[in-house]
């Protein structure tokens, strides 16, 4: 299983773990489950487009690579404009889950996102693990892999 299908999982079950937490009842579980799948996916958008960023700002800062300081200003104008979207589309959509609940249940709210955060972060360490144990001895960038060894000679038998 990849990561992503680990992310995309978890947030499925995210949403259905609110519900006893929050005390929602059915039809107010329904749209709580469609704006807060807004909220995920504001979130996953951000993700995906602050490591793109950040890939291009590590390359830009390669030894090897000559960047002018105009270059490398627009492209960490580029992360701090992102960073403010950010806040505001996750306000947003967080503003839009909670015109639904009482006060007590956005704070239950708060409580259980920090919390599935946590739980998140884990079982992701997990399934990256299992995935580094699951390559192949020969596999490259893995541990101990041997190097590849050259053909064998013209008529030579292998066993």
């Amino acid at each position: 299983m990849t990561v992503g299908q680990v992310e995309q999982l978890f947030d499925a079950w995210e949403i259905l773990q609110a519900k006893g937490p929050l005390k929602l009842d059915d039809s107010t579980f329904l749209t709580f489950m469609a704006r807060f799948q807004q909220v995920q996916m504001v979130q996953r958008q951000h993700q995906g487009a602050r490591q793109r960023l950040i890939n291009e700002l590590q390359n830009l800062m390669k030894p090897d690579v000559t960047t002018d300081e105009a270059t490398l200003a627009a492209r960490l104008k580029a992360f701090d404009d992102l960073e403010a979207q950010q806040v505001q589309e996750y306000e947003k959509a967080l503003a839009a889950v909670d015109q639904i609940l009482t006060v007590t249940q956005r704070a239950r709210l708060r409580i259980f996102m920090h919390n599935m955060e946590g739980q998140k972060l884990a079982l992701l360490a997990q399934a990256r693990q299992q995935a580094q144990a699951i390559k192949p001895p020969n596999a490259p960038n893995a541990p101990n892999a041997p190097a590849p060894s050259a053909p064998p000679a013209p008529g030579r038998i292998i066993k």
